[in-house]
């Protein structure tokens, strides 16, 4: 269908509608045009430098444009750029029709999958190009935390298996959002049915009924630690992202108590992680903690536990001094983590005990840069890292659904005892290890794309 540019001599009150559908794709065929090649510049490099040789073009490349080039925002852009680069008495008549068209190209694409709504998906937005990415670099961390692995975790069966739906190609991410798929398997849900008119003591049941009048007791919904198989999922895509930016980077979890048992540091050994089921680095605790939850199992009992998260590499740098603070998004992020009931940074709480000379984490010029001679501050001062290794820790409250008789309210309002059937983790906090590090992984990998955006990756010298 040929274009007669003679249209664009004639006054809006001339233009048929014919007409007007022409001059309003021609115009959006502009704009798209327009946002494609910034999009393309982008994604090749050939718009600006990220090299922290000049923080403007940083700034541009590595905040802007990725906080505003999402694909809706290109769509945006476009027709802003369409509206003010045509002639004024066009400009009503063609920004009309240029969102109607941009509403069903948008519709067009979430109908062939771009933005596909499934089990467990998880997606990840406006990530860059070009990043190797398969779910084989994905799978090892959901295995880490899949249930049924030993008796000391929930007898559910899940493969977990991850399936990326959108945003990679040949291998590659395309720049457009990342959706990973985890599709439940095993699910039972008969075993809920005594507790569908009852709130469990100590579960969320209770508050999400009270602020929403409905719940999906078949198992808790979004209060379930079966949520956090997506967590663990968003933490590969985030550590195969850390692994190209900073491959020196290591995050590594592990739990430093259960209930009333701790871990000896002075039997630290990162080599025994992965040789027991509770990811824990000592091995005469591994003996003794397996006694302690096997007796709390066989009793109908449950217990907490800590996990304590390790990021070594993180440059020095990441984080801001006020509302952009490191440790306040470690923090956030694993207290996101459902059953988290406390998270500390470095010494955390037992800071408070030390005086301001055991506190003061020392500090010598070495052959590469300053050396910290302790890491009270885990890692982050004023809310930005040092470059010591990052330390949080967090505490997992007992699992809430246990065969003990509890004593509760139902929905009625009336007084019953409950026991809670089903399939249930005696101590929640084992699987919490790969979950905890997939949030650290998370937030490093932000604050690392914000930094690059503020500052270029310029650093103050010293010596």
């Amino acid at each position: 269908m040929a274009f007669d540019l003679g249209v664009l001599h004639k006054d809006d009150h001339e233009l048929g509608v014919a007409e007007s559908l022409k001059l309003s794709a021609f115009y959006i065929f502009i704009a798209i045009l327009f946002g494609g090649y910034i999009w393309w510049a982008w994604q090749n490099g050939t718009l600006v430098t990220s090299d922290g040789t000049n923080p403007v073009a940083s700034y541009f490349q590595g905040y802007i444009i990725e906080k505003v080039l999402s694909i809706d925002n290109v769509f945006v852009i476009s027709l802003i750029f369409g509206y003010f680069a045509i002639p004024r008495k066009y400009q009503y008549r063609a920004l009309v029709w240029g969102i109607i068209g941009v509403i069903i190209l948008r519709g067009i694409m979430i109908a062939v999958g771009a933005e596909l709504i499934s089990n467990y998906a998880w997606v990840t937005l406006v990530f860059a190009a070009f990043l190797a990415l398969t779910e084989a670099d994905i799978q090892p961390w959901l295995d880490k935390r899949k249930p049924g692995q030993n008796k000391f975790t929930t007898q559910r069966k899940e493969p977990d298996e991850v399936r990326i739906l959108s945003g990679v190609f040949q291998g590659n991410t395309t720049g457009t959002p990342i959706q990973l798929m985890i599709e439940n398997t095993d699910q039972r849900s008969k075993d809920y049915g005594d507790i569908a008119g009852a709130f469990r003591p100590g579960h969320a049941d209770i508050t999400y009924h009270q602020k929403y009048g409905i719940r999906d007791y078949r198992g808790g919904g979004r209060s379930s630690a079966r949520e956090t198989a997506s967590r663990v999922a968003a933490g590969g895509v985030a550590r195969a992202a850390l692994a190209a930016l900073v491959p020196g980077l290591r995050i590594t979890g592990y739990m430093v108590q259960m209930g009333v048992k701790g871990i000896d540091r002075s039997r630290f050994d990162a080599g025994e992680i992965e040789r027991n089921p509770f990811w824990v680095p000592d091995a005469v605790a591994a003996v003794e903690w397996a006694e302690y939850l096997d007796a709390l199992r066989l009793s109908h009992n449950s217990v907490g536990a800590v996990i304590e998260v390790v990021a070594e590499g993180v440059p020095p740098g990441l984080g801001a001094p006020l509302y952009g603070k490191l440790d306040s998004d470690l923090a956030s992020a694993m207290m996101s983590i459902n059953a988290v009931k406390g998270v500390e940074i470095g010494e955390g709480m037992a800071s408070a005990a030390l005086t301001g000379v055991e506190n003061a984490d020392e500090i010598r010029m070495g052959s590469g840069g300053p050396e910290f001679l302790s890491n009270h501050a885990g890692g982050i001062l004023g809310g930005i890292s040092t470059g010591q290794p990052v330390v949080c820790r967090f505490a997992v409250k007992p699992t809430s659904s246990i065969l003990t008789p509890r004593q509760t309210i139902t929905q009625g309002g009336q007084d019953t005892d409950l026991i809670t059937k089903g399939r249930h983790d005696p101590c929640v906090g084992i699987r919490a290890v790969p979950v905890g590090e997939a949030m650290m992984a998370c937030v490093i990998l932000d604050h690392l794309l914000l930094d690059r955006g503020q500052t270029g990756g310029v650093r103050g010298r010293i010596g």
